[in-house]
């Protein structure tokens, strides 16, 4: 059970990265609302996740 625990954590820290990276070159297309929304879910994983 902690095994798995560990490979979501690093899955979760995986896919905040990718978001990091890719989000300024899509974010041009996005509405404001949803980059706000995209922006407070990266800030709130990154809480999580720390």
């Amino acid at each position: 059970m902690e095994e798995r625990i560990k490979n979501l954590e690093y899955s979760n820290s995986l896919l905040i990265a990718i978001l990091e990276t890719l989000y300024p070159l899509f974010s041009k297309y996005l509405s404001t609302e949803q980059r706000t929304e995209v922006v407070q879910a990266l800030t709130e994983a990154k809480g999580i996740n720390g």
